[in-house]
């Protein structure tokens, strides 16, 4: 298993804690690592990717129940006086306590019907809410599997691990990692965590094991929100902004035709001295 103990900085990189005015920033470099998915994701809900993004980072910020967000991020180091440029790169987790079955079911129906209460900023077009309930589906597996990761053991869940396109693959992402780490490993705690299939292998150098691997058909759901969303504009007056939006919709069909979502739910086991416990 690879040593995170000594967390070695980067040559021209700044590691630290990220605070509410790295908010903004860290919206950015978030927007940026997923900017592939963002047009498939817009077409279903009723706010963009680039409005959503803030809002939730924003508010896990202002969250002061637990489990408290926490967040690292990865800031360039511009001259010798340690001047500190543009962050590009954040680590988010969460220390989650542990939970028994009972708990686990009264906590997902306090969270249903918060839920119900106010409309979430991920709120589906109306014309969509049927599709984005099956897809919903499929990623259900997933989260399911997620929710069991840790067997009901108190835990760290790493939510994001984001680094800017144009700085990946230069250790930043392990940097990161390694940071949040040895807050696990400080209080033995096993380490949960959802990686996208690029990113598996360094997950696996730091003794990450996949549980299980989910594929999800971006092209096949595309596709069935065109068809919901052309029957639906059919049934309306055809005017010129509306034949312009229909093709964009096809367009979107095109862009994600054989595009997979590809995700591993990993875990890591306790780490003591560098003897693992098994989870």
């Amino acid at each position: 298993m690879a040593d995170t103990s000594d967390a070695k900085p980067l040559a021209g990189i700044i590691i630290r804690p990220g605070t509410a005015a790295d908010a903004d920033a860290i919206s950015q470099v978030h927007y940026e690592a997923l900017d592939r998915f963002h047009a498939f994701y817009g077409t279903f809900f009723k706010k963009h990717p680039r409005e959503l993004i803030p809002i939730m980072t924003r508010r896990a910020f202002a969250e002061t129940r637990r489990p408290v967000q926490v967040f690292y991020v990865a800031a360039e180091e511009k001259g010798e006086d340690g001047e500190e440029g543009d962050v590009v790169g954040f680590v988010r987790f969460s220390i989650e306590e542990a939970k028994t079955e009972e708990k686990k079911e009264k906590e997902e129906v306090k969270e249903k019907e918060e839920e119900e209460e106010e409309e979430s900023p991920f709120a589906c077009k109306e014309a969509l809410k049927e599709v984005w309930k099956a897809f919903g589906e499929e990623q259900a597996k997933r989260d399911g599997m997620l929710k069991d990761a840790a067997k009901g053991q108190r835990h760290m869940w790493i939510q994001h691990l984001m680094i800017r396109p144009s700085h990946q693959r230069r250790g930043i992402g392990h940097a990161l990692l390694a940071r949040a780490l040895l807050r696990a490993d400080a209080a033995r705690l096993p380490a949960v965590i959802v990686s996208s299939a690029e990113s598996v292998g360094l997950y696996g150098k730091v003794g990450f094991v996949s549980l299980g691997s989910f594929r999800l058909d971006n092209g096949r759901w595309a596709r069935e929100a065109v068809r919901v969303l052309t029957e639906e504009e059919e049934e309306e007056e055809e005017e010129e902004e509306e034949e312009e939006e229909e093709g964009d919709h096809y367009m979107l069909v095109e862009r994600y035709d054989g595009v997979f979502e590809v995700e591993d739910v990993m875990v890591r086991a306790v780490v003591v001295g560098g003897e693992v416990e098994q989870v």
